[in-house]
């Protein structure tokens, strides 16, 4: 597995990526993506490798391993700088910024979302292409748009993060991207239209998860008949029948299905 793809595993589940082939950064990955983050660590620790793979292993780690403490939190950001200041526009320099900003954000015990927004922006604006530089407009979007606002001001918001589309790239991001803004649309009475396209994008993106996903087909399908388009509401009902025949909303699901069919809507 490349060095990339790896690093795509971090970015998309918040585990650590065994970047060089050696065994100990190997059997740490295996564990790390069990999920068995403080054996993880133990291995990382007795390692006798030395390098940026093996400290961007233990920062990244460290944010993980139970019990979470402020000390662990404030090491790991420790790392991450020396990683930056060594050498900031190699692949583990860009991701270790882009984890100071997740610490910032929430991991520590007091999150700074100001600072958590700086680091974001200064990472769209070094490294735009970059996998982080995408995840960095979904953390950055929340930021922007959950902060006690207005609904005058949330609808400005979404303008602005509305702005950032061009900027998202890599499928994960653009599902998160477009969920969240998609979402943010029907909670604060925007338009169905816009926030149809955004579930849309979402969904053609591939969503991983099954219940986002059966959720998303089913909001796409409710919103679509609400507009009167009925052939993208009876796609996306057919498509949820298929994809989960025995969810428990299927009944209710094949019946606006047939309603749609016979032009009969109630």
């Amino acid at each position: 597995m490349s060095f990339r793809n790896r690093l795509q595993i971090v970015l998309i589940l918040g585990i650590f990526p065994a970047f060089a082939l050696c065994s100990d950064l190997e059997e740490a990955w295996t564990k790390a993506s069990l999920f068995l983050f403080n054996d993880a660590q133990r291995v990382v620790s007795r390692s006798t490798e030395e390098g940026r793979n093996r400290d961007y292993a233990q920062a990244i780690l460290l944010l993980n391993t139970q019990p979470k403490t402020e000390a662990n939190i404030q090491q790991s950001a420790g790392i991450l700088r020396n990683l930056i200041e060594a050498k900031k526009d190699d692949e583990i320099g860009i991701s270790s910024k882009y984890y100071l900003g997740r610490i910032a954000q929430i991991h520590q015990a007091s999150p700074d979302p100001v600072l958590a927004e700086k680091i974001y922006r200064e990472l769209l604006h070094d490294f735009p292409e970059s996998p982080e530089a995408s995840q960095a407009v979904v953390k950055l979007s929340l930021i922007r748009l959950y902060s006690g606002l207005t609904r005058d001001q949330a609808r400005q918001r979404l303008a602005e993060v509305e702005g950032f589309s061009s900027l998202v790239k890599g499928n994960n991001a653009l599902v998160c991207y477009h969920l969240l803004v998609g979402d943010y649309i029907i909670r604060f009475g925007g338009s169905k239209e816009k926030a149809l396209e955004h579930f849309v994008i979402a969904e053609q993106a591939g969503i991983r998860r099954s219940t986002s996903r059966a959720d998303t087909e089913i909001r796409i399908g409710m919103l679509a008949r609400e507009l009167g388009k009925k052939e993208i509401a009876q796609t996306y009902f057919k498509k949820f029948i298929g994809e989960f025949p025995r969810d428990s909303r299927t009944y209710a699901v094949q019946t606006l299905s047939a309603e749609l069919q016979s032009g009969v809507q109630k």
